[in-house]
């Protein structure tokens, strides 16, 4: 068994074998120009070339790091704001639509509030920090 298959699989393996290596420093130079790219049809481009799976209106905002890329799978309509790192080693999958997580952010508590809601909604008056 490969240490990449070992990798993918959960097992002990060796970080540091030249196969995975390779695969980093492939993985590097193509979030690299994925980062410099200026226009957005070609960052998409060189995005699906870097993910696993780039479905459609999915987009990660650069810049973008990540070890092995090839494991990072994004459904329709994710989004990914700027200064993401995901962990590569492992297949890691984004399916959950931008507006879902919108829907979903009253769930979020600000610490300088203690745990309640700081928008308009709260009907406690406190202010926070969002």
């Amino acid at each position: 068994m490969s240490e990449y298959q070992k990798m993918i699989s959960s097992q002990q393996y060796n970080c540091m074998a030249p196969e995975l290596a390779l695969l980093r420093r492939e993985a590097a130079r193509r979030y690299r120009r994925f980062n410099q790219a200026e226009e957005e049809a070609e960052q998409r481009a060189l995005l699906a070339d870097l993910v696993g799976e780039l479905a459609e209106n999915a987009f990660i905002c650069p810049p973008l790091y990540c070890t092995y890329g090839r494991h990072i799978q994004l459904g329709k309509d994710s989004y990914i704001n700027m200064g993401s790192d995901p962990a590569g080693q492992c297949p890691h999958s984004h399916r959950r639509p931008c507006d879902d997580w919108a829907k979903r952010a009253d769930l979020y508590r600000s610490p300088c509030a203690g745990g309640r809601r700081t928008d308009s909604g709260s009907g406690d008056g406190a202010a926070g920090h969002h």
